[in-house]
This record gives structure tokens, sequence and C-alpha cells, in this order.
């Protein structure tokens, strides 16, 4: 549909990617509208496995185009082609390579199952459509054919889900290639080919001609599942691929995540559900995992083989299953973590894509804006009745009177720049659309901010000379109040782009509060204008993402620092204040935890009776925790 440049976007320095419709399509009915949709689609996927856009826009020459961040790396395609080649020339062995190359497969399906959830099929899911970042970064592209739902969450116009074959010959699921509207299962045909060529190094296809391929892909055809070096494939994933690519849609998986997870089975070295292991099989696993002490008490063993008894013989055989169904609780366990962790990667993203389009906008009005017409309220005229906004009503989610219509501008020693406030006056309306945004589903109204509030809070615009933009309005504020001073602007004043600091407690009552803050720069020279923050309220994060029944959850830094716990719920709710101080960071005190969370890698530990699952997140570097007493 289009052709991908590499562009500069000299408003915020960066370089970017400018995807621009096609020349030869440019006029044709239709087109258009469907290349703008596939950019609103992209754009609204807010998670770490989708590519961002930035904005849509038009080309040098006037044609359609729009931007979006440019990745670093290679399309899954080139990746595997080159492994394929180093596994041939001895270079690489490929059984030890294939762990790397599935996490790449569960971040795709983590990407598309989030799309699924929001109505979105992609329907051309392929090694070249995935690019994979030098830093591991693994992102889904190309949702040109991309079909949307009537019932889709996102503000993007729906697609006919009509029988049109479109996609890729090789990668279509039986009923895809006959015609059948777009489904789900669908993309996991698709995925499950994909799966196989990452295992094989090969065409998971055969067939050198498109029609040759389409055939096959109309009768379920594949080429026989071997390594790329002669071995056999693990009997799980042949499992897990026959699985995801049968014939009837019926007998694949649930959806996208139930095939994630029982890869991830398959890594953490559990039985999958495609192929669950016999009592033999469980047994062997379970002693596999503890090689060391089955080399010790194989002496022992056999004494006992002498010695034993019928009734031992059944005992033995009740401890097997009993190992068995603990490896199996384990293994959905694991998977369950790792699909609240993908939610949790996804919502971060969200929040930090609203903060970046925050400060990108503040940025633009200091730089190029001027006076607006309209009426702005400066803190004292909140506790004036003649004067304060005139929705300003106590909202239950506040526990105070706010203004959710009219931000609140405020500076250190009490004069009122008018002028400036007018210039940032439109930015009212952009912290008001982000909070609602910020909401998972659709946009939150007006009322239900007030009554039930939203993950975002807070969102704030302080400047170097030490006016501040807050929204909601409200004039809670201290005497002197200077927002310079606050822990949300001085943990941005150095750094490079958006960063979460430490949490501090709300001098509104609103309890702790994780601020994730992004400095406002002058798009031509760079300098600081100021810093841009949206807050996070603890007891949200906590009651909507870590939650975990019967469990205590946490979030870690980068340093295996605990940021934010389950056991933080409701701490500091109701006090007010203003010691512009963040909260120390305690370690966890596990330092398997610890040394996972720092190299960023998952990690299952046993210890003092507690099971620890450490499932590393991509948005920020930080890890998320769930401790289970069995």
């Amino acid at each position: 549909m289009g052709v991908v440049h590499a562009a500069h976007d000299p408003v915020l320095g960066r370089r970017v990617a400018m995807k621009v419709l096609s020349r030869r399509l440019v006029g044709r009915r239709g087109v258009e509208q469907r290349f703008v949709t596939e950019a609103r689609v992209t754009g609204q996927l807010d998670h770490p496995n989708v590519v961002p856009v930035h904005a849509l826009c038009r080309s040098p020459e006037g044609d359609p185009a729009y931007t979006m961040k440019l990745v670093d790396g290679v399309n899954l395609r080139d990746l595997l082609e080159q492994h394929g080649a180093w596994v041939d020339g001895g270079k690489l062995d490929d059984a030890e390579d294939l762990p790397g190359r599935l996490e790449i497969f569960t971040k795709i399906c983590d990407g598309v199952h989030y799309a699924h959830v929001r109505g979105v099929v992609h329907r051309d899911l392929k090694p070249e459509n995935v690019m994979v970042g030098r830093h591991g970064e693994v992102y889904v592209m190309d949702w040109g054919v991309a079909a949307v739902g009537d019932d889709s969450e996102l503000l993007a116009a729906p697609t006919p889900m009509t029988g049109a074959v479109e996609g890729t010959p090789g990668f279509f699921a039986p009923e895809q290639a006959q015609g059948e509207r777009p489904h789900p299962l669908h993309d996991q045909y698709a995925l499950g080919l994909v799966l196989q060529e990452l295992v094989s190094l090969r065409d998971a296809v055969p067939g050198r001609s498109a029609v040759e391929r389409m055939v096959a892909n109309t009768i379920g055809d594949r080429v026989p599942l071997a390594m790329r070096d002669g071995r056999a494939p693990p009997r799980e994933l042949a499992a897990v691929i026959a699985k995801a690519t049968s014939v009837s849609p019926a007998d694949r998986y649930a959806d996208v995540a139930a095939l994630a997870a029982d890869v991830r089975r398959y890594l953490a070295g559990m039985p999958v559900e495609a192929s669950p292991d016999t009592p033999f099989q469980a047994a062997a696993r379970w002693l596999g995992r503890r090689r060391e002490w089955a080399l010790g008490a194989l002496g022992v063993l056999v004494l006992l083989v002498v010695v034993v008894t019928a009734g031992s013989v059944v005992s033995q055989a009740r401890a097997r299953e009993a190992a068995r169904a603990r490896q199996a609780a384990l293994a959905e366990l694991v998977a369950s973590i790792a699909t609240r962790a993908g939610t949790i990667d996804a919502r971060l993203a969200r929040y930090h894509g609203l903060l970046g389009e925050i400060a990108t906008l503040s940025a633009e009005r200091l730089a190029h804006g001027a006076p607006m017409d309209g009426q702005v309220w400066f803190a004292p005229d909140f506790d004036d009745p003649d004067h304060q906004p005139p929705d300003l009503r106590t909202a239950p989610a506040y526990g105070q009177p706010v203004s959710l219509g009219h931000p609140v501008f405020v500076t250190p020693d009490g004069s009122r720049p008018e002028a400036l406030a007018r210039t940032l006056l439109p930015l009212g309306a952009a912290f008001r659309s982000a909070a609602r945004r910020s909401v998972d589903g659709k946009p939150a109204s007006v009322d239900d901010l007030a009554r039930d509030g939203a993950p975002i809070a807070w969102i704030s615009l302080a400047l170097v000379d030490g006016m501040s933009m807050s929204w909601p309005g409200h004039g809670d504020f201290s005497e002197g109040y200077d927002a310079r001073l606050r822990p949300w602007y001085t943990v941005a004043v150095d750094a490079t782009g958006a960063v979460c600091g430490a949490p501090y407690v709300d001098s509104s009552g609103l309890g702790l509060l994780l601020p994730c803050s992004s400095p406002v720069r002058d798009p031509e020279v760079g300098t600081l204008l100021g810093v841009a923050s949206v807050k996070l309220p603890f007891d949200g994060i906590i009651g909507d993402l870590l939650a975990w029944d019967g469990a205590r959850s946490a979030l870690l830094d980068a340093r295996g620092r605990v940021v934010v716990s389950s056991e933080d719920q409701g701490w500091r709710r109701g006090q007010k204040v203003l010691d512009n101080e963040s909260l120390p960071l305690p370690p966890y005190p596990v330092a398997a935890v610890v040394s996972a969370a720092s190299a960023h890698r998952g990690e299952v530990v046993e210890d003092h009776g507690r099971l620890i699952v450490a499932h590393p997140l991509q948005t920020l570097g930080w890890t998320y925790v769930v401790e289970v007493t069995p």
C-alpha cells in the first residue's frame, strides 16, 4: 500500500519512519481512507509489541502519509535466514538458539492478542511483518489489511468483514483462503506457521509460486517439521504447532493468549496443553529439573527397589501424580502471570504515549502559540464564590471540589501572568482528553471521571519561570507553592525523555502517587522550557493491574527496588503532605529476584515456602513480581 522512508522530525529533532501512500494508488476509490484507517488502527493499539505511530501528515509531494517509530533492527524473515545460515555453517547451535526465537514469538502473540481484544484482526501475519530491534524489542508491523469489527473499541472506521481474500499466500488459514469472514483464529493459524518457521528455520508451507502456496493453504498442507540441523523437534513444540494450525478452527487454541501461554510453558520446562505429559514423562521432567538430587538419590533408590512393597509402589505412583499436578499448576500460574504482565506493559505504554502527546503539544504552544480568548483561573479564584469556575463541584473520586472543564494556574509569588496562561489554555482540553483515554476500554465521560477517577488522576505542566498549570482545576495549594520543587518536576529536569520517578504522597489527599514526567524542550534549539507530568495513584495501579487473589504482588525497578506493592493499597490516602520528597525505594527482600530484575530476565524462585514468579516488562525495564504461598 505504501513506501516507507527514513525521515527527520524537525519539531522534536528525531529520526522517524514515514509511510507514504504509493503514487500508483493515489486517487483510487477508498484507498486513501483505508490508508488513514491503517494509521489510526496502528496508532490506537498502544502496546509494547505494536509499532508506535506518531502522526498523520502529508509527504513533501502532498501524498497521504503517517510517521511512526523508526526501528533500528531487522525484520524477522531476514533474522531467520541469517540464523539458518549460521546453523548450516556450524557457527550456531540450533537447540541453544531456539529459546531466544521462542521469546520473540511470545511477544508477537502478546501484540496480536491485544489487537484481537480490541476487535482488530491483522490478516497478514508473517515474518516479513515483524521487526526485531537490536535491544530485543519486537514489533508487529503493517496493519494495512487489518479488519476492524463493528464492536471494536478503536475509534476507526469499521472494515467490512467481507469474504475478500487479503493477505499473503503461504500464511492463510484454510477457511481464510476460501473467503470466509475475518476471524482471530485466522491470525492464530498464521502464527502457527510463523512458529514452525521459527523452530525449523525453513518455510512452513510447500510451493514455489503464490498459487501453489495458496493451494497448500486451502487444504492445510504444511512441510514436515524438522530442525534446521536435522534433529527431531521437541514433541511439545510439534504439538503446539499442530494445534495452532489445525484445519478445523474448533481444534485450535481458544485465543492467541492461550497459544502464547503454551509456548511459555515449554520455555519454563512445563507440560503443554497441546500435549500433556504421561505420568512417566511428568516424573522424568520433574527429575530432570533436579538432576543433582536425582543422581545423589540413585544409589538409595536401587536399595529401595529391593525392599519396596506393593504398598510402596502405590505410594510412589501417588507422589509422581502429585508432582505432575504441581508442575501443571505451576505452568498455569507462570502463564497467567505472563499474560497479566503483558496487560501491565500495554497500560504503561499507553500512559507513556499520552505523556508524550502532552509534552509535544506543550512544547508547540510554548514555542509558537499565542494568547487565546477565554477566561483563565488562578488558584485563589477557586476559593472565591464570585470568580470560581462554573463547573467547580465536589468529585467523589478526588474527595474535594475540582473543575474537570478548566485547569488551574499557580505561581509561587502570587502573580497573574494572564497572557501566558491564555497561551497555554488550549492544553486544558488535551489534558482532559488524556485522562479520559487513560481509562481501559472506551474513553470515560467527564461524569465517569468525577465519580470513578482515572488511572491518570492529575496532569501538570510546570515552566522554568515558576508558573504551573494543573488539571483538574482546584484551589488546594499551599501559599508559595512552587512546582519546580516537587518530585515529579525534579525527576525529569535532566532526563532525555519520559521517566517514572519514585512515589510520593499527594498534597491533595489521594495517597501515594507514581509520577511519570517528561522534559518539555524548545523544538528548535532544545533548551528546557518546563516539565510535563502525569500522576498515577497507587490505589488505581494496584486495583486495576497488580492485585492477585491470595498473593502479594509488586513492580520492581531496574535495580530490583520495590516501586509499587499490593500492600500499599490505601496507604497514606487522605493525608496531605507537601514536603517535596520522594519516598525511598526498598530493595526486594529476595536476592535471586533482585538479580533477575537487574538482568531483566524472568525467574521462578522458591523461598521459605513461597513461590515467587518474576516477569520482565518492556516499557520501563521494570519487573512484575507475584508471591504465592502454595
